[in-house]
């Protein structure tokens, strides 16, 4: 094996090592060197394998492997214009692959071309795995490369790098992504900025809340949903586009946008779409409803309209956690309702209160025989050691996410490392189907740890984000 192809592939912790292969039959060779296009392109002729010739299938086989991992984890990367090179070089290497899409291309023709990718590489890795006494993973289902707008937006991540752009930049509209896939478009919200508009919002007095980065985001909905000026349908509709935006480029980059450029982020992608509001609608309904709780736990009481207010916004929860914390705010105390709210309702604790409230609803005529349903039952858990609880358990989650950090950041340093060597030897003689295996697994490797990485960095940010916030209560 030569040098440039050690080197590289000992970056990666000999990830390639060979193991020691058995000699097949020499009756077998020629039969198997012909099923596979790779093998049959370069060793097309042979009646025996040489240690050398198995490395090269070996490291044919890890490349083609790695691009099928990266394929599933990351498809915009295959449909994208950084596929380009890799692409040739599958092809330089013995592959017929399809034509790859142009950017213009409808999400059906990238989809159609994600999937013959997807057939052919496995058919390929089959093929070669006898000769190299591997196994490869299984197929991944065509469906999974179906065009799904939802599952593509959530699954999008800006990187740290990206955003240092856009503010060194200062333009509060651009697009990332892939286009006609999982590209998505930003720019400044204009309803809320239109004097003519129904949701028209005092540009002073919205940038005034949304730019102040010392409260944390619940804080931020409270000061929307009190201030005066504001009609209940522009309320509603900012924290909607503000939620709209944070679902894609997470709350904190969505607080780092109104930041710096005093507006609400508006999200289109694929021909004007937008983001579902039923989760933006959740959240301004767990808003508001962790509001009036804090209010009805403080003063004792509601006024008719927070009556209303509270159960007009429950419609747009999920119904069972409705019902669930409807009913605990007319039986229970209020922090059993807080809790529905705000956790899991398979939660043990939950489940606790659920039974709690069953049983209070029950026997309510007991109880309450006037009907008068106060003072509310207790429930005897001890809510703030839960959330205590609930902090060190997220601090816990967030060393173990950034020691997953650290280590898919050493890779990438790998990755680059790799990068520089194949460039520096790029005039180097050497084996040229090595030198490809080479080149596709690194670029392979590289999309596939950049799409885990932003995830992850994204989840420690927010969890960060979280006990910070939790912490300044």
């Amino acid at each position: 094996m030569n040098r440039i192809f050690n080197l590289t592939i000992f970056l990666f912790g000999a990830l390639l090592a060979v193991p020691a292969h058995a000699q097949l039959p020499a009756k077998n060779i020629p039969q198997l060197l012909k099923a596979s296009l790779t093998a049959n392109k370069s060793l097309g002729t042979a009646t025996a394998l040489s240690p050398a010739q198995l490395h090269m299938l070996d490291s044919q086989f890890a490349a083609l492997e790695e691009t099928r991992r990266a394929l599933l984890q990351n498809p915009g990367w295959a449909v994208s214009a950084n596929f380009a090179q890799t692409a040739q070089y599958l092809k330089d290497l013995g592959l017929p692959l399809p034509p790859q899409p142009a950017p213009t291309s409808s999400s059906e023709e990238k989809t159609r071309y994600l999937q013959q990718l997807n057939a052919l590489l496995y058919q390929e890795s089959n093929a070669l795995a006898p000769l190299v006494n591997h196994r490869p993973r299984p197929l991944t289902p065509p469906n999974r490369f179906e065009w799904m707008p939802d599952k593509l937006l959530k699954n999008q991540a800006l990187s740290q790098e990206k955003w240092e752009q856009i503010l060194k930049i200062g333009s509060p509209a651009f697009s990332f992504g892939t286009p006609n896939w999982d590209e998505v478009h930003i720019s400044p919200a204009e309803e809320f900025s239109n004097p003519q508009s129904s949701l028209y919002a005092d540009p002073d007095i919205l940038r005034s809340i949304i730019t102040n980065t010392r409260i944390p985001t619940q804080d931020m909905y409270d000061l929307i949903l009190t201030e005066k000026s504001f009609s209940p349908q522009t309320r509603q509709a900012l924290i909607c586009a503000i939620e709209e935006a944070a679902s894609v480029l997470t709350h904190n980059f969505t607080r780092i946008y109104m930041y710096a450029f005093g507006s609400i982020p508006s999200v289109r992608y694929i021909s004007g779409s937008v983001p579902q509001r039923n989760a933006a609608l959740a959240t301004y309904a767990k808003t508001v409803q962790n509001r009036l709780i804090n209010k009805l736990e403080e003063k004792g009481r509601w006024s008719e309209r927070d009556f209303d207010l509270f159960a007009q916004v429950s419609v747009f929860l999920e119904p069972q956690r409705a019902r669930a914390v409807l009913g605990a705010i007319t039986y229970l105390e209020p922090q059993a309702a807080r809790w529905l709210l705000n956790h899991s309702l398979t939660d043990k604790f939950s489940q606790r209160i659920l039974s709690k409230l069953q049983e209070t609803r029950d026997q309510q005529s007991t109880i309450w025989p006037d009907g008068n349903l106060t003072p509310k039952q207790p429930i005897h858990l001890p809510f703030k050691r839960l959330e205590y609880e609930r902090i060190q358990s997220l601090k816990s989650y967030n060393i173990v996410l950034a020691k997953r950090l650290q280590a898919l950041m050493n890779l990438e340093y790998g990755v680059r490392k790799a990068k520089e060597i194949l460039k520096a030897s790029a005039s180097n003689p050497g084996e040229p189907a090595e030198r490809l295996s080479a080149e596709i697994y690194v670029k392979a490797r590289e999309a596939r740890l950049q799409k885990l990485i932003n995830e992850t960095r994204a989840q420690v940010v927010n969890i960060e984000s979280e006990i910070f916030h939790s912490s300044n209560k």
